[in-house]
This record gives C-alpha cells, structure tokens and sequence, in this order.
C-alpha cells in the first residue's frame, strides 16, 4: 500500500470514528471493539474507547 493510500485511508478512518464516538456517547456505549474476519482466515481487531481525561490524570496522580 502506497504511503499516500495509507494517509488517506487513515483520515477517513479519523473522520468515521469521530461520527462513532458522538453516537457512542448518546447511547453511553464507552468501548467498542469489533473483530473483523478476513479471507484469509486471519483476524483483525477494531478498538473504539471513549475515555474521559479528568479519570486518566486523576487515576496516574
């Protein structure tokens, strides 16, 4: 996969997640994490976490 191909998809990536996370959130949904099958037989692993930053530092202080 050519470099610009993978910036690319990456940004759509960003894009469609930024509309999962808002509708992760109305529905107080705070991790998704589908596995995908590929032809192969491999599998692939899709992770979605909203994480609150305040619980982060607060937890590491």
């Amino acid at each position: 996969m050519s470099n610009n191909l993978l910036m690319v998809t990456m940004r759509k990536w960003v894009e469609v997640s930024l509309v999962l996370a808002k509708v992760m959130e109305q529905e107080g949904i705070e991790l998704l994490a589908p596995k995908l099958h590929l032809a192969n037989g491999k599998e692939i692993r899709l992770s979605l976490e909203i994480v609150d930053k305040t619980e982060v530092q607060e937890k590491g202080a």
